[in-house]
């Protein structure tokens, strides 16, 4: 291989030029002539239909979540209210004691549904991106 030369990987890293001149993978693609294998884009539609679908799941969990967290709250005021006019309040702040805790533990619930819907909606974006440049490259409308 010569020096000029320029060997790109999957990946399409470029070796061969100086590390502050790299060639942009798009111009060096089309001057090879590279060739993307359908097969690897139907890999990634998979994949972003299935994140699509792990998004539809996560939200309708997280609607779920919400739902629990409003009734466990309505719940915790209604008891309190029941509390200030109760005679005897020990069967009432055990029950009071229980809701705080399930309201707790589906507020971390909730928390963690909703960093998991953000990690699978950047997952899509990028799956998306990807697979829309690799189609426009496959098609010949690379981007300047």
């Amino acid at each position: 291989m010569r020096d000029d030369e320029v060997r790109i990987r999957s990946s399409l890293t470029v070796f061969g030029k100086p590390k502050d001149q790299p060639k942009e993978p798009a111009k060096v693609a089309r001057s090879l002539k590279m060739k993307i294998d359908p097969s690897r884009l139907r890999n990634l539609s998979q994949i972003r239909s299935q994140t699509l679908g792990a998004i539809s799941k996560l939200t309708d969990m997280g609607n779920a979540l919400n739902r629990q967290r409003n009734e466990a709250r309505a719940l915790i005021a209604s008891l309190e209210d029941r509390l200030k006019s109760a005679r005897d309040e020990t069967p009432i702040r055990a029950q009071l004691a229980t809701a705080k805790a399930d309201l707790a533990k589906i507020e971390a619930d909730f928390v963690a549904n909703s960093a998991a819907l953000e990690s699978a909606r950047e997952r899509s974006t990028m799956a998306g991106t990807l697979f829309r440049a690799c189609e426009e490259f496959a098609e010949g409308r690379t981007r300047a």
